[in-house]
């Protein structure tokens, strides 16, 4: 069995794990007034920033916890092989839609350093013009398992190992389809991927509870988005097509969505 391991949730945890905060109050004339590394300690001002700070044992403290998760993940999964994927330049969702991820904070103070522990000590691949996940989604196969906590993961059928939960699931090929229409329903609000007004799981999966096939989901989704949306069906149509390139996780290289036939 080999694990096919999402190693950004590794590295972004440890770097988050080694750096603090410290929260600033201002005065009115935009002078340090008060610190704490509790926002909630300063409750009583109007204007707080705060500052992240690292330390000396940062790096050091940060690669032992990569190397003891890793560890953990191997021994819970007893792989016989494994690769870690870490995301790097470039993404073809910015090229379908500009916004995609736009709101997201800057990277941590040490991403850049553990990054590169990863990739110069560990079996880690970086993976350049898509993402991770895509990565994973496209080897995937019958004795692999997915090491990942993302639940975009579980439209992608197969073992997985969700590691925060210490979880092991098996994903059909139909689980897996309506997971994927269920988002497409929903949106992502973490990558700034619009979905539909009001739609939330449970109406999602209450919109697709009658569908058997990929056919049937797809004209569900059609239905709510014409229902909900306002303009033009065709204009409809390729909003549903560039959330669904959005959002698909692929299963080969280069693969870009389209409505099942």
């Amino acid at each position: 069995m080999k694990a096919l391991i999402d190693g950004d949730l590794i590295l972004y945890a440890a770097c988050h794990a080694v750096q603090a905060r410290m929260y600033i109050a201002y005065n009115e004339g935009g002078e340090p007034v008060a610190c704490s590394p509790r926002k909630r300690d300063l409750s009583e001002f109007d204007n707080i920033d705060y500052h992240t700070m690292i330390d000396e044992d940062s790096y050091r403290d940060g690669c032992i916890i990569i190397d003891e998760k890793l560890k953990s993940i191997y021994k819970a999964v007893g792989c016989t092989s494994h690769t870690i994927y870490l995301t790097g330049k470039g993404n073809f969702r910015h090229e379908v839609y500009d916004e995609y991820k736009s709101h997201r904070p800057d990277k941590p103070i040490m991403h850049k350093a553990l990054s590169l522990y990863m990739l110069d000590f560990i079996d880690t691949e970086m993976v350049h013009g898509q993402e991770a996940d895509d990565a994973m989604g496209i080897n995937q196969t019958h004795d692999t398992i997915i090491c990942s906590y993302d639940k975009d993961m579980l439209m992608i059928p197969g073992k997985h190992y969700q590691f925060n939960k210490d979880k092991f699931i098996t994903v059909t090929e139909e689980e897996g389809m309506l997971s994927f229409y269920k988002q497409l329903l929903t949106g992502d609000s973490t990558d700034n991927i619009p979905g539909l007004h009001r739609v939330g799981p449970k109406t999602a999966e209450k919109m697709l509870s009658e569908c058997t096939t990929e056919e049937e989901m797809y004209s569900a989704v059609q239905d709510a988005y014409l229902e909900k949306e306002e303009g033009d069906p065709s204009d409809i149509f390729d909003m549903i097509t560039r959330n669904a390139r959005l959002l698909w996780i692929r299963r080969e290289e280069d693969e870009l969505w389209s409505p099942p036939v």
